[in-house]
């Protein structure tokens, strides 16, 4: 009977902490993930020229590709913080969507 009761009284807790772990740390880290590997899906496709899509990663092999896929990930991370903390305009009194 005391096992029932701790179980019933500890499980809501249990449920709110997977949802704020879940929403607060895996939806961003998820959504950066899947964007990152369509951005890197599309510049292979692009700049493969109907060759093989894979990195070259030896010493002086970068291009215009990793330059690129690296600002969308900066785009990308930027996007997901302020969609996550929202945004103030200044002087307007709004606020950005939350």
């Amino acid at each position: 009977m005391a096992l029932l009761l701790v179980v019933v009284l500890t499980t809501p807790l249990q449920a709110a902490g997977e949802e704020l772990i879940f929403r607060g740390t895996m939806l961003p880290a998820i959504a950066f993930h899947v964007c990152n590997n369509l951005v890197v899906t599309l510049l292979n496709s692009l700049f493969a020229d109907g060759g093989t899509s894979t990195y070259e990663r030896s010493v002086g092999a970068g291009g215009p590709s990793y330059l690129i896929l690296a600002a969308v990930d900066l785009a990308v991370v930027g996007l997901v913080w302020l969609c996550e903390h929202g945004w103030h305009r200044p002087g307007s009194g709004e606020d950005g969507p939350h």
